[in-house]
């Protein structure tokens, strides 16, 4: 992307009506809202997913994650084992396309 011309926005609002409008030709994201965004009608089907490097696990690692709160080992303990046993049963892609229907990777 040597000849892009970045440009900045207060928020993924403002970001995502750019795009919508126009004003530029791409977005960079997070992937799970945008997902969101694209099903809904507020995207007005006006752009889709692309691929490339920047989705690649060597630059931003593998898979989503969950933040919680520093310190909070407990609940942290317990999202790790109920994703792990989620994926161990084969459920995780079932899951993921109920919820989130267009990956972002």
């Amino acid at each position: 992307f040597t000849d892009a011309e970045i440009k900045t926005y207060p928020n993924d609002e403002a970001l995502r009506q750019a795009l919508r409008r126009a004003e530029v030709d791409l977005i960079f994201g997070d992937g799970i809202s945008l997902a969101f965004w694209v099903n809904g009608t507020d995207s007005a089907d006006c752009w889709a997913f692309s691929g490339g490097p920047f989705v690649e696990s060597r630059y931003f690692g593998e898979g989503v994650g969950i933040g919680v709160r520093k310190g909070n080992d407990l609940l942290r303990q317990a999202l790790n084992w109920a994703l792990f046993r989620v994926w161990e049963k084969g459920r995780y892609t079932d899951l993921w396309l109920r919820y989130f229907s267009i990956s972002p990777f």
